[in-house]
């Protein structure tokens, strides 16, 4: 019989050596699209910034929920941002793209950041 692991309690010093400011990405493979992007991962001090590029995309008449969330989302492979929703080019570009692979990127980025999806 196997030996239960003791449970490990971190201390401040092993928290903070887990803060970084600039998480690896994460890959997924969107086959809609014909390849694999890389997902943003979101640090603590990321949310206010996403959370407002959310609400300003349903502030301005229109539900850009998805969009606006794909945007943020995609990296490249150093975590940097591939879309800006200032960007009339950049939403056009997501705006054209296939649903099924959308909501694939939408429905894994909101997953693995521990965010709820609401509907």
């Amino acid at each position: 019989m196997a030996e239960a692991k003791p449970k490990v309690f971190l201390t401040k010093a092993a928290i903070a050596s887990n803060s970084k400011k600039v998480f690896p990405p994460a890959e997924l493979p969107v086959p809609e699209w014909g390849g694999s992007v890389y997902l943003r991962r979101l640090s603590v001090d990321d949310v206010p910034a996403y959370s407002a590029a959310v609400k300003k995309s349903q502030d301005n008449g229109t539900d850009n929920l998805r969009q606006a969330v794909v945007m943020q989302a995609i990296v490249d492979e150093n975590g940097t941002r591939l879309f800006d929703f200032e960007d009339a080019e950049d939403r056009a570009t997501i705006a054209g793209l296939d649903l099924g692979g959308a909501e694939r990127v939408f429905d894994a980025f909101l997953d693995m950041n521990g965010l709820v999806r609401k509907n």
